[in-house]
């Protein structure tokens, strides 16, 4: 295939080691006639593999499955109990997700943390950009949810900046 080791790099580089994103970018890299212009400008493979993941990943997904992944999407760590308190319907949508045997490439377990998750960061950047579509006040209900969440958690500057996400300034107050 002609990867040089600089080109084998960048590819674990971007990828981050995770098995999936490092096959589609090796099938991106073998498409390309260019491969120094794609070292020097790998957003256009991160876009590349963006455009994938959405259209072949995503669109593949049932779409109670992707309503939640979107909407639990700008949560660092993913879990079933974090998938229940921010999507109405999330306990479920969350336990089908885990039996999608060719989606689990896309998710790794987060050590230390059992039963929590992380997606791709190539894949929550597409969820996040869809998240950014639903409309205003379906984002500033989860944002409300994401709120409470991280102040359930402990997390105080994520509660305060998901509060104001969703306006509730006196909420964001209160928790500080």
């Amino acid at each position: 295939s002609g990867l040089s080791q600089r080109g084998a790099s960048t590819i674990f580089e971007h990828s981050l080691g995770w098995p999936a994103i490092v096959q589609l970018l090796l099938g991106v890299w073998n498409r390309s006639e260019h491969r120094d212009a794609l070292i020097a400008d790998f957003e256009t493979v991160r876009g590349t593999a963006a455009t994938y993941l959405s259209e072949h990943v995503l669109d593949e997904m049932p779409a109670e499955i992707r309503r939640m992944l979107v909407e639990v999407s700008l949560l660092d760590h993913l879990s079933e109990e974090a998938a229940a308190f921010i999507h109405a319907d999330g306990e479920n949508q969350w336990r089908r997700l885990r039996k999608l045997e060719w989606f689990l490439p896309f998710l790794i377990e987060v050590i230390g943390k059992k039963g929590c998750w992380r997606l791709h960061p190539i894949l929550r950047d597409v969820l996040v950009d869809e998240f950014q579509g639903l409309a205003p006040l379906r984002r500033k209900d989860v944002h409300s949810l994401l709120a409470q969440w991280h102040d359930q958690q402990g997390h105080l500057i994520r509660s305060v900046k998901h509060a104001r996400l969703a306006g509730c300034y006196k909420q964001a107050a209160n928790y500080i």
